[in-house]
């Protein structure tokens, strides 16, 4: 579990070789290594360092606690309208990799969102400090957890049916024309540009996308 990015009012200075000690605890492999803008993972057995055996437990859960639908039809003088409603109430998420990180090799590319890292200027920041190469920041933790919760629009669908007694001149039996719309709106909090329907990836996934239709229902007698 991770508590939250580290200060640079969480560290000392070694007055011998005026290097940054931590006042947390920290992995052995990571005692030179960490610094302000860090992230500060959680002793769980509050034992004064944090290892692999003791300091981890199951974080989070990818299958949705529950899900919910709603689905609606309105008809009135030959206008007939419906919606399709689906989201997930509670569900967690995990963005790993390439598609949630920038410079963890020399193919991952930055996005807009890495832009809000940790500086000494800027403290509240969404990402801890810059690094390269470096997996410290990027392990596991509840700091990279995403809620997955979500309501969709799924689709929506308004038609027209043109009277019989106008269609029958032509040997019509029945003309619907209509218009519908898929995935026209999504309300979320996931990271952004990807799918809370699919809330583990590492990227590689095409997007929902919308989509609208146009066409008519023609019924010859």
């Amino acid at each position: 579990m991770a508590e939250r990015i580290a200060q640079q009012d969480d560290f000392t200075k070694d007055p011998g070789t005026n290097k940054l000690i931590p006042k947390f605890p920290v992995m052995d492999a990571d005692k030179n290594f960490v610094g302000p803008g860090d992230l500060i993972y959680k002793d769980l057995n509050n034992d004064g360092a944090i290892t692999l055996t003791d300091d981890r437990q199951v974080i989070g859960d990818p299958f949705p606690r529950y899900t919910y639908a709603m689905r609606g039809n309105l008809g009135f003088k030959g206008i007939d309208f419906s919606f399709f409603l689906q989201g997930v109430g509670k569900g967690n998420g995990y963005i790993l990799g390439p598609a949630r990180h920038a410079f963890i090799n020399e193919s991952t590319n930055p996005q807009k969102v890495h832009l809000d890292r940790w500086t000494p200027d800027n403290t509240n920041a969404s990402y801890p400090r810059l690094t390269y190469q470096r997996t410290y920041n990027q392990r596991l933790s509840t700091f990279w957890l995403e809620n997955a919760a979500y309501i969709r629009l799924k689709n929506i669908q308004i038609g027209y049916t043109i009277p019989a007694s106008i269609t029958q001149r032509a040997r019509i039996q029945r003309l619907r024309i209509y218009a519908s719309a898929d995935n026209l709106f999504t309300k979320t909090n996931f990271f952004y540009a990807y799918d809370p329907e699919t809330p583990l990836s590492s990227g590689g996934l095409y997007p929902q996308v919308k989509t609208y239709v146009f066409g008519l229902n023609l019924t010859f007698k």
